[in-house]
């Protein structure tokens, strides 16, 4: 039994490795098997040039259905110029017919005739006036020409107003700069105010010049002190007498300089004064 086993196993193996060889035959012997059925054509090769339009053949072209002639109107077909097996041209007379005028000539004659009858009574029927549209016309043409009366009042009304404009700019500009000043004058009058208090000035312009009244007082007596004391010849009362003459000396002279920078800021005060007041003339006409 194991015998027939392994014959029927060798028989399967054989019968696959035919197969497979039969198959690969066929693979190989496709292309001429083939070429067998295929019909025998000429090839040539590809060339430039002009390409031919002409093929040709034999054998029989038939039409693959029937196709009828028809023309407009009812005519009679005198002659047929073709028959069954003809070639036939594009442009070829393919039939002539009998000479008649036509149904369609006289149906066109007889709807022409009565169009313009209907024309007819309707001229009769109302008389065409224009009246209506003259007047529209007339209409139109007035609201053209104060259409056109309009436009140029309002090119005028912007040439007008284009001038404004400059002038308004021009004195925007102005107010800008009178706005400046003004603020600087109150810059000024602020600052001179401060040094423009004349009585304040004066007052203290009378206080300096008392000082000094009395110090060149005090200068009158200490230089009387020390001629009586010289007089008497004591040597240190004398020194003494000089050195007290002398620092009221420098009193009177500081004194003096106190009542010059006095005056010369109560005319200062004075000057200031004057300028705050034309200054506010100023700032009002600004």
């Amino acid at each position: 039994m194991e015998k027939t086993k392994n014959k029927k196993r060798e028989w399967i193996k054989n019968a696959i490795i035919i197969f497979l060889i039969v198959m690969l035959i066929l693979t190989f012997c496709s292309d001429s098997i083939m070429n067998m059925y295929l019909p025998e054509v000429s090839t040539e090769a590809a060339s430039s040039g002009k390409i031919q339009n002409l093929l040709r053949g034999s054998g029989t072209a038939q039409i693959s259905e029937a196709n009828q002639v028809k023309i407009a109107g009812n005519r009679v077909i005198k002659t047929v110029n073709v028959k069954l097996g003809n070639e036939v041209k594009v442009g070829d007379i393919l039939f002539t017919l009998e000479e008649s005028d036509g149904t369609e000539l006289e149906t066109a004659k007889s709807t022409y005739l009565d169009m313009q009858t209907e024309y007819q009574k309707k001229l009769i029927e109302k008389t065409v006036t224009y009246e209506e549209d003259n007047i529209a016309i007339d209409s139109a043409k007035r609201e053209y020409e104060d259409a056109l009366d309009a436009l140029g009042k309002i090119d005028s009304q912007n040439k007008k107003l284009k001038k404004k404009e400059a002038k308004l700019k021009k004195y925007n500009t102005s107010i800008n700069t009178y706005e400046n000043m003004i603020s600087d004058i109150d810059s000024q009058i602020e600052t001179l105010t401060l040094k423009a208090d004349v009585d304040a000035a004066q007052e203290t312009l009378t206080s300096k010049q008392r000082t000094l009244v009395d110090l060149k007082n005090e200068l009158t007596d200490a230089a009387a002190d020390l001629q009586i004391v010289k007089a008497d010849g004591d040597e240190e009362a004398v020194t003494a007498a000089e050195r007290a003459y002398r620092n009221k000396q420098v009193e009177v002279n500081n004194a003096t300089q106190d009542v010059a920078e006095a005056e010369t800021a109560l005319q200062t005060a004075k000057d200031n004064k004057r300028l705050i007041e034309q200054l506010k003339k100023n700032r009002t006409t600004y």
